[in-house]
């Protein structure tokens, strides 16, 4: 972070920013943030827990359009502000005690769906940590979306290190 850096996040995260050094501004949830001509709208979503909730991003630059998961549980979002181009969501199937804290791809695909993603990226796929069970399973895997794919929904399935541009249309 800058001296000057602009955080957005869900209520009650301020208390992260403690200890780094500078000034910054945070902004909660359910708002509208605008900065470089990026439109960014925050929502809360299912993770593990406790408070503060966790969230998920809807983001706008221009015509293009897309939703940010980042490691969150299937949720029902109170406010969707834009149907998004793209939808980044998390594939990897995390269970923790047997509670469900990420969706898996089954989960994925139909939130995609639901929200009128044309293109579902996926993300925090299972397998990057050692599963400890009965206390933890990461069983969800990236390739795994390919059995599920329609004519609805594109699913772009990136290497590792992989560059791939999107058209905005």
């Amino acid at each position: 972070l800058t001296d000057r850096s602009h955080v957005l996040g869900p209520p009650g995260g301020e208390s992260f920013l403690a200890g780094l050094p500078g000034t910054h501004q945070w902004a909660g949830t359910n708002r509208w943030q605008s900065a470089a001509g990026v439109e960014i709208f925050p929502v809360p979503v299912r993770h593990t827990g406790p408070p503060p909730a966790e969230c998920a991003y809807f983001i706008k630059k221009g015509s293009a359009t897309l939703f940010f998961g980042g490691d969150m549980a299937r949720s029902r979002l109170e406010h969707r502000p834009f149907e998004p181009q793209l939808a980044f969501l998390p594939v990897g199937g995390t269970s923790i005690c047997g509670k469900r804290t990420v969706m898996n791809p089954l989960d994925a695909v139909n939130f995609a769906r639901e929200l009128g993603a044309k293109t579902l990226v996926p993300i925090h796929p299972g397998g990057e940590w050692m599963s400890l069970p009965p206390l933890s399973r990461h069983p969800g895997r990236c390739e795994d979306l390919l059995d599920l794919k329609d004519e609805d929904t594109a699913i772009l399935l990136a290497k590792r290190g992989e560059t791939v541009r999107v058209n905005e249309n």
